[in-house]
């Protein structure tokens, strides 16, 4: 095992405001230690592949910024990173929901929404064909 020389960070580049905050994978990394890169996000997502956001209506699938560690000794690494905004489409749908307590090293647990509706029949909201009392217009709550 040998340490890796001359470590660096690059970026293909990362939407406007979007940073990378802390960095501690440069100059030497001994052999099994690790390092962080931590990116904190700015105001505007990922861009699609014609450069607009991907929040633009209405919502398309974001490119990943790459981010590549580098050693003169060692092979690269390639690191795909997105910065969502709701309406952006991701994994399958339309994104709508944040959970912003989750931890800063894991899924963003958000909420998206179908693309398109399932073709089959079999799927149905409910098996009962009429219309509800409902009456109220700013919440389900009156809506049983």
């Amino acid at each position: 095992s040998i340490s890796a020389n001359n470590v660096q960070v690059s970026t293909s580049g990362f939407p406007t405001g979007t940073l990378i905050t802390s960095n501690t994978c440069m100059g030497t990394l001994n052999a099994g230690a690790t390092c962080d890169i931590t990116i904190t996000p700015g105001g505007t997502a990922s861009s699609n592949s014609i450069a607009n956001a991907c929040t633009s209506s209405p919502g398309t699938e974001p490119v990943p910024t790459v981010v590549t560690v580098s050693a003169d000794n060692a092979p690269s690494t390639d690191i795909n990173v997105l910065v969502l905004g709701y309406g952006c489409i991701y994994q399958g749908g339309f994104l709508f929901s944040v959970d912003d307590s989750t931890s800063n090293t894991g899924s963003i647990g958000g909420k998206v929404a179908a693309l398109t509706d399932e073709p089959n029949p079999l799927y149905q909201w409910s098996t009962v064909f009429d219309d509800t009392a409902a009456d109220s217009i700013t919440d389900g709550f009156s809506n049983t």
